[in-house]
């Protein structure tokens, strides 16, 4: 009985020492006509100290990941400003078309310029920090004017 009661109270000193200050992953968004949208987390690696938090893509490929957004509907050659919090030091963005092919996106400014064809377009939005923390966001839109 008292070994059970030291073994309980060194597990629960070892959980009260633990640092409770570590931020979170950051969230991505995606503001376009006043509005804010959230992107879907496809995985990250957020370094915060000498604490990894870990979330790998496993066996869940981007279209999967777009599923669980609602796809926006948004005019031709439109604008988006990308808003990532703890700003990151890159952003990469690729863009797949409906027949899956991808093309590397320009980031100016943390915007985007969209297509000027009508058409689904899925994004992967790779957020990179220089103590080498990683965040994938993916979103979709489909474009029409």
């Amino acid at each position: 009985m008292k070994r059970s009661l030291i073994a309980l109270l060194i597990v629960l000193l070892l959980a009260a020492c633990q640092p409770n200050d570590v931020k979170k992953v950051p969230i991505g968004e995606i503001h376009v006509d006043n509005q804010n949208y959230q992107m879907v987390d496809a995985g990250h690696e957020w370094i915060d100290g000498n604490v990894t938090i870990r979330a790998p893509r496993i066996g869940k490929s981007i279209y999967g990941y777009a599923s669980q957004f609602e796809t926006l509907s948004v005019p031709s050659n439109h604008e988006l400003l990308l808003k990532i919090k703890e700003n990151p030091d890159t952003i990469a963005v690729q863009q797949y078309n409906n027949d899956g092919e991808m093309e590397i996106v320009n980031v100016i400014d943390n915007k985007i310029l969209l297509p000027s064809v009508e058409s689904y377009y899925l994004y992967e939005v790779v957020a990179q920090w220089e103590n080498g923390s990683m965040v994938t966001f993916v979103f979709d839109v489909e474009l029409s004017n």
